[in-house]
C-alpha cells in the first residue's frame, strides 16, 4: 500500500519547475519505507500542479512507487549565463566577487563547448584547465576557473540538471612550479630603482606610498603588509614581525601558511621610512580625534580605518598607469591616453605592474645576487621547498642581515639622475599621486 505524502512545486528556473511528491509505502508488514517521485517539468505552476496531481494518482494506482527526474536539456552557456545573472540578483554579494564571478563566466563562455550540461565529462574540464594554461593564464587563474565551475555545477545539480559533479571527478591542477615561475614578471634592478625614486618623490604622509615602498623593499605580500601593527614594527632591532595577514575582506587573521610566520630583517632606510610616517600619521590620527598606540595599524585611511587589500592594489594600479609602470584600456579596447591617477571609468582594463609582482622582484634578484636559496625561502615566508632546502631549520641571521643589506642597495635611489634615464616616463606634474 501507497501512502502519498506533502507534494511540492518549486520554480528551479524560468518557466520551469521542481515537483515532487513523497511518498510511504507499506507493502511489507511491519516495515515503512520512505521516499519520493521527482519531475521537472516546463509551463505554468497549474500545469506543474495537475502534474503532482497525475503523479500521487499513478503513485497510489500502481501500488508501487517510481522515482524519476525528467531532465530539460539546457545547454551549458544559457546555463551559466542564467546562473551568473541568479547570483548577481542575490543580495549580500561584494561589487569584487560579482565582477570576478562575470569574467571567470565569459571564460567558460569562451573556452567550453556549448552541449547539454548534463554531458559535460570531466575530460572537458581538462581541455578547459589546458586551454588556458596554453594561452598564457596562471595557475591561480585555472584554480579559480575551476572552483567557480565546480560551484557552478553543484547548481545544476540541485536543479536536477545533471546527476554527477564532472569537475570533482576531474583530478585537481597541479602547479608545473618550473613554468609557472617563468610566467612570473618581475622588474630589473633599472627598473626597481627607478620605481622606488619615484615612489620616494611622492607624498611621504601617504599611506599607500609607504606600503608600496615596504613592499618593494622588503618582498613580503600585499596582506602582511597592511596587516602590520606598530606593535610589529622593531624599531630598536631592525625588524618586522610577520605574524598576521588580511585577506580579501579586509579581516586580520593568520598568515598563509604557518611557514609564513616569520621576523624578517630590515635596513635603517626601512626604519627611517616608517619613523616618518609614522609621526605623520599620529598629526592625522590627532586631527580625527583617535589616539596611536601600539596597536594602531601601520597603514591607515584618512578616516584611520586600516587601508584594505582591494583598496590597495587599485591604488597601485593607477600610480602604474600614471607613472609609465602599467596602462588602463578603455571598453573599446584603445589605451587611455593623458592618465592623470584619476579612478578608471567603468569598463576599463589594466594591463602591467602588479602590486604582488614587486614580491617576484626581490625573490628574483636576491637570487640573482648569488643570495642562497634557503635564506630567501625563509625571508619571503614560502611554505614549500625541495627536500634539501626542507632540512635546514631555519636561516642563518647573519644571511638574513645579509638580504636586507642587499635590497637596501638594490632599491637605493643614491645617485640615480632621471635625466639620464631614457625610460624614465613624462609626467603631468612631478610628485603627483593619485588621491
Amino acid at each position: 500500500m501507497i501512502r502519498i505524502g506533502k507534494t511540492r512545486v518549486e520554480p528551479c528556473g524560468e518557466g520551469v519547475w521542481l515537483v515532487t511528491v513523497n511518498y510511504t509505502d507499506e507493502s511489507k508488514q511491519g516495515r515503512a519505507r520512505y521516499g519520493q517521485s521527482v519531475r521537472r517539468v516546463a509551463g505554468s505552476r497549474e500545469h506543474a500542479l495537475a502534474l503532482a496531481a497525475d503523479v500521487a494518482a499513478e503513485l497510489g494506482a500502481c501500488g508501487r512507487p517510481e522515482a524519476r527526474v525528467e531532465r530539460l536539456d539546457k545547454g551549458l552557456h544559457d546555463f551559466i549565463r542564467e546562473n551568473t545573472a541568479a547570483r548577481a540578483a542575490m543580495k549580500g554579494l561584494a561589487r569584487d566577487t560579482l565582477r570576478h564571478e562575470r569574467l571567470f563566466a565569459q571564460v567558460l563562455l569562451d573556452h567550453m563547448p556549448d552541449k547539454p550540461v548534463a554531458d559535460v565529462v570531466p575530460a572537458d574540464v581538462c581541455a578547459l584547465i589546458g586551454e588556458l594554461l596554453q594561452a598564457g593564464k596562471s595557475v591561480d587563474r585555472c584554480i579559480r576557473v575551476r572552483k567557480f565551475l565546480k560551484a557552478a555545477f553543484e547548481d545544476a545539480i540541485e536543479l536536477r540538471l545533471c546527476e554527477s559533479n564532472p569537475v570533482t571527478r576531474q583530478s585537481k591542477i597541479v602547479p608545473d612550479r618550473v613554468s609557472t615561475a617563468s610566467r612570473r614578471h618581475s622588474l630589473s634592478r633599472d627598473a626597481l630603482v627607478r620605481l622606488c625614486y619615484i615612489l620616494s618623490m611622492c607624498d611621504g604622509a601617504n599611506a599607500k606610498v609607504v606600503c608600496a615602498r615596504l613592499i618593494a623593499k622588503t618582498g613580503i605580500r600585499r596582506g602582511e603588509a597592511l596587516a602590520l601593527n606598530w606593535e610589529d614594527v622593531l624599531f630598536d632591532r631592525l625588524e618586522l614581525a610577520v605574524f598576521f595577514s588580511v585577506d580579501e575582506g579586509g579581516v586580520r587573521g593568520p598568515t598563509k601558511t604557518p611557514k609564513s610566520e616569520r621576523r624578517i630583517r630590515v635596513e635603517q632606510d626601512v626604519v627611517d621610512l616608517l619613523s616618518a610616517w609614522r609621526r605623520a600619521q599620529r598629526r592625522m590620527l590627532f586631527s580625527l580625534g583617535i589616539r596611536q598606540t601600539e596597536r594602531t595599524p601601520v597603514f591607515t585611511t584618512s578616516k584611520g580605518t586600516r587601508v584594505g587589500p582591494t583598496t590597495m592594489t587599485h591604488w597601485f594600479e593607477r600610480w602604474c598607469a600614471l607613472y609609465g609602470f602599467g596602462q588602463f584600456f578603455d571598453a573599446d579596447g584603445d589605451p587611455v591616453v593623458d592618465y592623470a591617477g584619476q579612478k578608471p571609468e567603468k569598463g576599463w582594463r589594466y594591463e602591467g605592474l602588479r602590486l604582488h609582482e614587486l614580491r617576484h622582484t626581490s625573490v628574483t634578484l636576491l637570487l640573482a645576487e648569488g643570495e642562497d636559496l634557503v635564506t630567501v625561502q625563509n625571508r619571503h615566508g614560502h611554505a614549500q621547498g625541495s627536500t634539501t632546502l626542507d632540512m635546514y631549520a631555519h636561516a642563518i641571521p647573519a644571511k638574513d642581515e645579509s638580504a636586507a643589506i642587499i635590497m637596501a642597495r638594490l632599491t637605493s635611489t643614491s645617485g640615480y639622475d632621471p635625466a639620464s634615464d631614457p625610460g624614465f616616463p613624462k609626467i603631468p606634474e612631478f610628485g603627483l599621486c593619485p588621491k
